[in-house]
């Protein structure tokens, strides 16, 4: 099971879209894939839906965790399906859980020696699903808050979309060392997957700048994923109607560019 998280210390940059599409790509291709919807705006879960009578999400199973609940039982009735995807998806009370978290880890109170850390405790839910998925998929927010700590306490890769509308670097600078210090103290085994550029326009100086820029600076140590996204109106359109760029119009330039990342992913594990 790959565990990969969608994160940026930016708004804006396409994560939400990657997380959908990618995954859309990675089951087309016969992978079993979960969506994770780890953001209190809720972008993927807008994208995808949520029926109205739905009592659970990832919020559901966090709280569980903190309570000293078994999460066995509720665990299936978090999974949605739709257009083929399988989502656990995000809802209002998410934000709550990211005070809870960093309240129990300022907490001095041990209340019991199996109790999850507050960094580890979205690590815990994913081991329950054993082998069930090839890849887990997780959309992060915009802050570097604990949830976005726990994303990267789970996951073996972290994928970075980079918009290559402005000049970048110095946030992402950041932002690797970010990812680096979480390595350092949480996840060993933690890597960067790559550096994708996002919302590209080939035929402008400023997106091919920003290109020549990134991979010349970032290019040598860390990956930058060979096929930049191309801008399309129909990717921002496609989650209106709760679809993904393949099943809204399958033979726009951005469809093709996520199947390219897709294909590297699966070749680099």
């Amino acid at each position: 099971m790959n565990i990969l998280s969608i994160a940026s210390a930016k708004g804006g940059v396409g994560k939400t879209t990657t997380a959908v599409n990618l995954g859309a790509a990675l089951a087309a291709s016969s992978n079993r894939v979960l969506l994770i919807d780890l953001d209190p705006e809720r972008h993927l879960t807008n994208s995808l839906g949520i029926p109205a009578n739905n009592k659970h999400s990832i919020a559901t199973l966090i709280s569980a965790i903190l309570n000293d609940m078994d999460v066995t039982e509720i665990l299936p009735r978090c999974v949605l399906t739709a257009n083929a995807l399988e989502y656990i998806p995000s809802s209002a009370a998410l934000a709550g859980m990211a005070t809870q978290l960093a309240i129990r880890q300022n907490s001095m109170q041990i209340s019991s020696e199996n109790e999850v850390q507050s960094e580890f405790v979205l690590k815990h839910i994913l081991e329950l699903f054993g082998a069930d998925y090839d890849y887990i998929i997780i959309d992060c927010g915009r802050s570097l808050d604990l949830l976005t700590i726990n994303a990267l306490a789970a996951s073996d890769r972290v994928i970075i979309p980079v918009q290559a509308h402005y000049l970048p670097e110095e946030g992402l600078a950041s932002f690797l060392d970010t990812v680096e210090r979480i390595r350092m103290k949480l996840n060993p085994a933690l890597e960067i997957g790559g550096i994708l550029l996002t919302m590209y326009q080939g035929a402008t100086n400023l997106c091919r700048s920003v290109e020549q820029d990134i991979r010349e600076r970032f290019g040598k140590e860390y990956r930058v994923f060979k096929q930049p996204i191309r801008y399309s109106i129909k990717v921002a359109e496609a989650p209106a109607f709760k679809e993904t760029i393949f099943t809204y119009e399958p033979a726009n330039a951005a469809a093709q560019c996520y199947s390219a990342m897709a294909q590297e992913v699966m070749e680099n594990g």
